[in-house]
C-alpha cells in the first residue's frame, strides 16, 4: 500500500491526513489540538513534512498510522500497550 499525507498547515484551521492512494480513503485525519498534540508529542515535526526523503516519510506514515490506531482504541475503551 502507498500512502500519501496531506498537510494543509497555513489554513485558518490547519488540517492533516493520510490518505491511501489506490483508494483514495482518508485512513487518518487531525485537525486543532489533536494535530497540535501530534507535533508538541514529537510523533511528527515540521522539519520530516518538509523533507522529500521517502525512507523519513514511510516511518512517519507509520507512526501516524499507529497513532491514529492507538487514539481510536483509547476513543472506545480498547486497552493499548502502546
Amino acid at each position: 500500500m502507498v500512502f500519501t499525507i496531506n498537510a494543509w498547515l497555513d489554513k485558518p484551521s490547519p488540517e492533516l491526513s493520510v490518505v491511501e492512494n489506490e483508494t483514495g480513503k482518508v485512513v487518518a485525519n487531525w485537525s486543532g489540538q489533536a494535530l497540535r498534540r501530534l507535533f508538541s508529542t514529537g510523533v511528527i515535526s515540521y522539519q520530516e513534512l518538509s523533507q522529500a526523503n521517502k525512507h523519513t516519510l514511510k516511518q512517519m506514515v507509520q507512526r501516524l498510522i499507529l497513532e491514529y490506531a492507538a487514539q481510536q482504541m483509547d476513543a472506545t475503551g480498547v486497552k493499548s500497550s502502546f
